[in-house]
């Protein structure tokens, strides 16, 4: 009885695994159909592709140019301050007036200086006239020589002193050393100044201004300083000629100094304010650009995306290439990894990866083009002028 129980146990479970076997399989084939009838009707829409402008490589006339940041620089600049501490007593000038040379801008009270210089002069008076009498008396043999000599001194002394005093009290009357436009001041009369106290920069009237600017030593061994230099600020433009060389090259920077001049007024409103000195070191060449933004940039290096066709298909393949000078706003030189006539994607290349399909961007020709993106209808546009070729 026992035997016949056990074996109808067996049974049981052998069914029952039989069952669950099948169960899962049947699951599994079914989950299997379904993915690869999903993978049928996803193979049955078209490949996407990334629209983008094409553009064919090629060249211009590029002249080697370094650019760098340059300081524009006032020829004539001064800050006037307190050399003498006292209490303003006049001002003769408002922020912004034009000054001329030697006009008084700022008086500091020297009443206490007026007395001691009364008194001062008096005592020369004094002493002048004792050193004359003694002088005489010598003459005549009734005054000793010690005596003469000591009112000589004495008389020496106290116009010493008148003069120490005139020049304390010049000192505290402060003139314009040129013709020129003086600063915002809050300089106002009876204010205490102390010495160093600022009272105003004055700007010479020049209609020039100095750019200083500094040049890294492998490149400043190339600049021919007989040459002029473009100097650029917003959307002003002007030329200036190299006027000083600092002799040796900054230890600290590796940097050799320069100085230019710049002959505009409108440059020297701005003086004190940076601009972009850009330097010629040779002189024009042929040179393969493309736009600036064809250009993918990553930390393994610079590259554009080369466009070609690929079984009927236009596709796009990453190019490793290494940059020059940029060409104005718009171009890029390229000194290794193309070669003229290749046609690259510029603007919209950021959507690009290797082996994407390209579609050209369509232009007003193009527009209602439906097979724009097929190898046979590729257009790309040759770089012109109007891109920036220089």
């Amino acid at each position: 009885m026992a035997h016949s129980t056990g074996a109808v146990r067996f049974v049981a479970w052998t069914v029952s695994l039989f069952l669950s076997v099948g169960a899962v399989g049947g699951l599994g084939y079914l989950k299997y159909e379904q993915i690869n009838a999903a993978m049928a009707e996803a193979a049955s829409f078209p490949e996407p592709a990334e629209t983008v402008e094409l553009v064919t490589v090629g060249t211009a006339m590029v002249t080697d140019t370094i650019n760098v940041i340059g300081e524009l620089q006032a020829v004539q600049l001064v800050e006037l301050r307190i050399e003498v501490p006292g209490v303003v007593d006049q001002v003769g000038f408002s922020s912004g007036d034009e000054v001329r040379r030697g006009q008084v801008l700022v008086r500091i009270d020297t009443s206490a200086e007026q007395a001691d210089l009364a008194a001062a002069r008096v005592d020369a008076e004094r002493t002048a006239s004792e050193a004359a009498r003694d002088e005489k008396l010598f003459d005549r043999g009734v005054t000793p020589a010690a005596i003469a000599e000591q009112t000589r001194a004495l008389a020496a002394a106290a116009e010493a002193r008148v003069q120490a005093l005139e020049t304390q009290i010049a000192r505290k009357t402060i003139r314009a050393p040129f013709d020129g436009r003086v600063g915002i001041t809050d300089l106002k009369p009876g204010q205490f100044v102390g010495v160093g106290d600022l009272i105003a920069q004055i700007v010479g009237l020049q209609d020039e201004v100095y750019v200083d600017f500094t040049v890294p030593q492998r490149s400043a061994v190339l600049i021919d300083r007989s040459r002029s230099v473009g100097v650029k600020l917003e959307t002003l433009e002007a030329t200036g000629a190299i006027t000083a060389v600092d002799p040796l090259i900054d230890r600290a920077t590796r940097s050799l100094g320069f100085r230019a001049l710049v002959e505009d007024p409108a440059f020297v409103k701005a003086a004190g304010g940076l601009v972009r000195v850009i330097l010629q070191t040779g002189g024009p060449e042929e040179k393969i650009v493309v736009p600036r933004t064809s250009i993918a940039r990553s930390p393994y290096g610079d590259a554009v995306y080369v466009v070609a066709d690929v079984n009927g298909q236009l596709r796009a393949a990453s190019q490793q290439v290494h940059l020059g000078q940029t060409v104005g706003d718009h171009l890029i030189v390229i000194l290794e990894g193309l070669e003229p006539g290749v046609v690259v994607a510029a603007d919209g290349s950021f959507k690009l990866r290797d082996g994407a399909r390209v579609m050209p961007l369509p232009d007003d020709r193009e527009a209602d083009n439906p097979e724009a993106g097929d190898a046979e209808s590729i257009e790309a546009a040759p770089l012109s002028d109007e891109q920036g070729v220089e």
